[in-house]
């Protein structure tokens, strides 16, 4: 295989048969590759030779790699750097990965070539399979990620392989001028996650992540949520609310459960699957709760999830009552967070209340020497005695 180069020099890939017999490179001739550099030159020719592992350069070939340029560009590189100057600009330079880094493009190996003949759609459908099947990802962080990585791809107006630094910049200024810190952050680890695991390139690992803002939590008081609670007036919103409150459910985990989720002998609840943060674990719901529920599976004939309310309305219909009720906004998350809180003041340790609320235990106790056994969960809540309606 020959390539030219813009200078003129003639550059080759072959086994390296050359040379005495009992030379080293005759010897490794099957388990090397050699690249020779020839020189055209009016006076004289130079001739180099660079010997790599075979499968090294076949695996190379087979991933689009330029062999002969890659190397003809990491030597300037690592010339450069020793004599302390930058190396050109148009010499093409690449990171260790083999993918260009400061302002270059995605436009080398076969990800990127293979790319070109892709719609967004199948990209992202790509991208998708990564994140459910390869990372495990929960469902809710896979839809936050392909969103995302959907918005960015429809944003940038240049071919997909000539997507730059540049490109990834314009659209996060965007971001980072009109959305929240937390919503900005969001849109960078979607980046991140989509050009180091899906294309395998580092060109958006230098950005930076920003600190999130540090709030302090202040859960509602039990009169303001008793005062929420007399706002309502559908038997659906009567019965989430408690049901949130003693039990610290996630807002999702709630209206996602079925009644395949709850044992009524035992007021027990398992709720949603594992995850790296959030493992399946159980929680139970107090008596104030029961009979709400109760009374709310007596008037419905349930199908599917209990409590029909989107999660995303959940939010809205919380905040149209509290404003009813003539307090500040109370949401799940504020009744999750008066929860742990209420548990806290009553006693329960705080390993306990994190297996209430579905997190990993964090501490060394936690992890070894705390019993999760549903029989003592159930006993550590019993004891508490937690209440919000009276």
């Amino acid at each position: 295989m020959t390539a030219y180069i813009k200078d003129g020099s003639a550059i080759s890939t072959e086994a390296d048969t050359m040379g005495n017999k009992d030379s080293p490179c005759r010897q490794e001739a099957s388990a090397s590759r050699s690249i020779r550099y020839k020189k055209a030159d009016a006076n004289n020719t130079k001739k180099a030779s660079v010997n790599l592992p075979a499968e090294l350069v076949e695996h190379a070939q087979e991933l689009g790699l330029d062999v002969s340029r890659y190397c003809k560009n990491s030597l300037r590189k690592g010339i450069a750097a020793l004599e302390g100057a930058s190396p050109s600009e148009n010499s093409n330079t690449h990171n260790r990965s083999g993918y260009p880094t400061g302002t270059g493009t995605l436009s080398q190996g076969s990800k990127f070539t293979s790319l070109r003949e892709k719609t967004v759609n199948e990209i992202i459908d790509d991208f998708q399979d990564l994140l459910e099947i390869d990372k495990d990802l929960a469902e809710r962080t896979v839809a936050q990620h392909t969103r995302n990585i959907r918005q960015f791809l429809e944003f940038v107006d240049v071919s997909f392989t000539e997507i730059g630094k540049t490109e990834i910049r314009n659209w996060l200024r965007e971001w980072k001028e009109d959305y929240a810190r937390s919503t900005y952050a969001n849109k960078v680890k979607s980046l991140r996650v989509f050009f180091r695991d899906y294309l395998g390139s580092d060109i958006a690992e230098s950005l930076s992540m920003p600190q999130p803002q540090q709030n302090s939590i202040n859960p509602p008081t039990k009169k303001a949520i008793q005062k929420l609670y007399e706002a309502f007036d559908i038997l659906r919103d009567e019965t989430s609310e408690p049901m949130l409150a003693t039990t610290g459910l996630r807002r999702n985990e709630l209206f996602h459960l079925a009644l395949d989720d709850i044992y009524p002998d035992k007021r027990m609840i398992i709720p949603g699957k594992s995850s790296r943060t959030k493992r399946t674990y159980v929680t139970f719901y107090n008596g104030e709760a029961e009979r709400h529920l109760k009374r709310y599976l007596n008037r419905n004939d349930i199908e599917g999830q209990i409590l029909s309310i989107r999660p995303r309305s959940a939010n809205r219909i919380f905040r149209e009552y509290s404003k009813e009720a003539g307090i500040e906004t109370i949401t799940p998350q504020d009744l999750r967070n008066w929860f742990v809180k209420e548990m806290r003041d009553l006693g329960v340790s705080g390993e306990h209340i994190d297996a209430f609320c579905g997190r990993l235990p964090r501490s060394v106790r936690g992890k070894h020497y705390t019993d999760y056994s549903p029989e003592r969960l159930r006993k550590v809540y019993e004891d508490a005695g937690i209440t919000v309606l009276s």
